[in-house]
């Protein structure tokens, strides 16, 4: 029932996404046409002591989950998994996914709070992947300039298997503390995909934690990428702000709340959306809102040819 009822609120909320060929999985779930990709990032709050009643992770995880299914995303950045624990909750109740995780304390990224890039495992292979630490030591566990806490970059190199191509797509996390670490931060991301990812399309996605007016980090990012609010072709729908603070009294989110980013280059943005959803206790499934974007690739070229024209 709220698989059913949730799709309906899509069918009503985003028509502009559903205006190309609707598929139907073995599974069940509604897919979208070959040659568009839903993508997103949703910070889904760690589980911590205080988070008791509607806040806890056992009578939030199930909708956290179910926004990521019904919504049908083919890859989406996830930020705030605390522990295994909350992960393999994740994993139980998206059984269609796959998960890439990395955690922020060990070189080894096993170790530490996580942030995972979750896929259609019916859809994607990922060819290459890594991470770095937001730090001027990107290779070493270390905490970036006036961050309070280590951070963390991941990036997969993805195949698809629908359409025969290949992107890249970066996830992170930035701290909440120093905008010097955000600002620099931005810099080192930009950097790595102007290294990694040449002449590749490109997603990165996450809670950057900071409002587009944070000019350093916003102008960097977007001196490379593109801010797929700002090139939607269909109007934006839901909040502008994504940070909710668990406040349920608002209708509406400001811009100096919005905390979480899908950044491309190269693809064609149909839609964007923030799911600003409440369930049955009433509040958010996070203080977070999910981001929901479709895209449709520019210039799609097969990792065949992509072989021939670049240097990896």
């Amino acid at each position: 029932m709220i698989r059913l009822t949730k799709f309906i609120w899509l069918l009503i909320l985003l028509p502009g996404i559903f205006s190309c060929e609707i598929r139907k999985e073995t599974d069940g779930r509604p897919k979208n046409s070959a040659d568009t990709m839903y993508v997103g990032t949703y910070n889904i709050r760690i589980i911590t002591p205080i988070g008791k009643g509607s806040r806890a992770w056992e009578n939030r995880r199930q909708y956290v989950a179910s926004i990521i299914d019904n919504y049908s995303y083919d890859v989406i950045g996830l930020q705030e998994i605390l522990n295994y624990n909350q992960l393999n909750d994740l994993k139980h109740l998206l059984p269609n996914y796959s998960f890439l995780t990395v955690g922020q304390d060990n070189v080894a990224g096993t170790k530490g709070e996580m942030i995972a890039i979750v896929y259609d495992k019916g859809r994607f292979h990922v060819r290459q992947s890594g991470f770095f630490f937001l730090s001027p030591t990107p290779k070493i566990p270390s905490i970036g300039w006036d961050a309070s806490t280590n951070r963390v970059c991941q990036w997969a190199k993805m195949y698809d298997t629908f359409t025969f191509t290949e992107f890249y797509f970066f996830n992170t996390h930035f701290n909440w503390s120093g905008n010097l670490s955000r600002a620099d931060g931005a810099k080192l991301v930009t950097q790595m995909i102007d290294s990694l990812a040449v002449g590749y399309p490109v997603f990165s996605v996450g809670d950057f934690n900071a409002p587009n007016t944070e000019l350093p980090f916003y102008h960097q990012m977007t001196s490379v990428l593109r801010d797929s609010r700002t090139v939607s072709v269909e109007a934006p729908l839901g909040s502008f702000g994504t940070f909710n603070n668990w406040d349920t009294s608002k209708a509406a989110f400001a811009k100096y709340e919005r905390m979480d980013y899908v950044f491309e280059k190269d693809f064609d943005v149909l839609s964007y959306a923030i799911l600003n959803e409440k369930f049955v206790f009433n509040t958010w499934p996070s203080d977070h809102f999910p981001v929901f974007v479709s895209v449709v690739m520019k210039n799609k070229f097969s990792f065949k040819n992509a072989k021939k024209t670049y240097i990896l």
